[in-house]
């Protein structure tokens, strides 16, 4: 290619980038405004939603395709890291998504109370569920996840069992709303570390499919 095939080649692009770089630029905003409601929908704190969503809105905005396209997919499981693991790190890793499954349960039922037509059984189905998922993460052993992924038996030991003994205690008969409360900040710190390690822990368990 000589010299002046180059030349509309380097013209071609010099109008393109700029181009797909204002295009960019235009979807900033209306991302930053949808990661924006994302979080606040997630969280549902007032305060959260002034002070700190928009920063986090604008944050996932700037690079929003690697939101919208690989963060939270589903990774293929790696059976060979799998089976490289012994009995017990195998135990620990399924009975962690076992009881991590039963917190989403309770957090689409509970988000769900304030319009349900039976409050009475969704409060005790909460209450069920929160009794298994505390069964499946007391098998957890704490030391083996944290050898698998820094912090993640800490994760568990520190705010998803405390935090789902507060929930049981605040549901029960005499139950304490001051307990509830202390429990969706437990949830919440949970919530905050898994989110920022998801992928990791996926990978450190063969993948995020675990059964």
């Amino acid at each position: 290619m000589n010299t002046d095939d180059r030349a509309p080649v380097g013209q071609w692009l010099a109008n393109v980038i700029p181009f797909c770089l204002a295009l960019y630029s235009f979807t900033i905003p209306w991302m930053s405004t949808y990661y924006w409601w994302q979080d606040v929908k997630t969280h549902d704190s007032f305060p959260r939603a002034v002070l700190w969503s928009p920063l986090v809105g604008f944050f996932k905005s700037t690079h929003w395709p690697y939101y919208a396209f690989y963060e939270g997919k589903e990774q293929p499981l790696d059976d060979n890291r799998w089976t490289s693991m012994n009995e017990r790190q195998q135990q620990s890793i399924r009975s962690f998504f076992a009881a991590y499954k039963y917190l989403q349960s309770i957090n689409r039922i509970g988000k769900a109370l304030p319009t349900t037509k039976d409050p009475v059984s969704d409060v005790g189905h909460i209450d069920s569920l929160a009794t298994s998922c505390l069964e499946r993460a007391s098998e957890c052993d704490l030391h083996v996840l944290n050898q698998l992924h820094n912090g993640w038996g800490d994760a568990v030991g520190q705010y998803l069992i405390p935090g789902m003994r507060k929930l049981k205690s605040g549901l029960g008969p005499d139950g304490d709303r001051v307990d509830l409360t202390r429990s969706e900040a437990l949830f919440g710190r949970f919530d905050s570390w898994l989110h920022s390690n998801w992928n990791q822990i996926g990978e450190k368990s063969g993948g995020t499919l675990v059964q």
